[in-house]
């Protein structure tokens, strides 16, 4: 799964009416912490994308996801970073209600759910100013 910076920020006030994302954020932290905002909506559509992979491919049992963001570096290159990974089963994705599902659970379910350390700091980074 992969989730391009540039295009999501486009996007977000369509998000916002479609209910996807908070309405209230505003430009003014969108501009500061796009960082933190792809990888908020990218933890959203973790049930999205699970449920999606294994209702579309019956025979599937077990599967490893990794998400990565797509963005633009202070030097104005594109760049590619793992944000998170994680590895479901069958017998997981049926022991639960996909319509009450929350991605924070998701972050606890899910085997190997790991965070990038290296998207950690950026998201860091992000947050002091830098």
């Amino acid at each position: 799964m992969g989730l391009n910076q540039k295009t999501f920020i486009e996007n977000l006030p369509q998000l916002q009416q479609m209910g996807m994302l908070n309405p209230d954020i505003t430009q003014t932290r969108i501009n500061s912490e796009p960082n933190m905002l792809s990888m908020a909506f990218a933890l959203q559509m973790l049930p999205v994308a699970t449920k999606e992979v294994y209702e579309n491919n019956k025979e599937v049992d077990r599967c490893e996801f990794l998400q990565s963001l797509s963005s633009i570096d202070d030097y104005g290159n594109d760049k590619k970073i793992t944000v998170l990974t994680y590895q479901f089963t069958r017998a997981l994705y049926k022991r639960i209600n996909w319509d009450n599902i929350q991605a924070q659970s998701m972050m606890k379910i899910a085997p190997k759910f790991h965070m990038s350390p290296e998207f950690g700091i950026i998201l860091m980074k992000e947050k002091q100013g830098s």
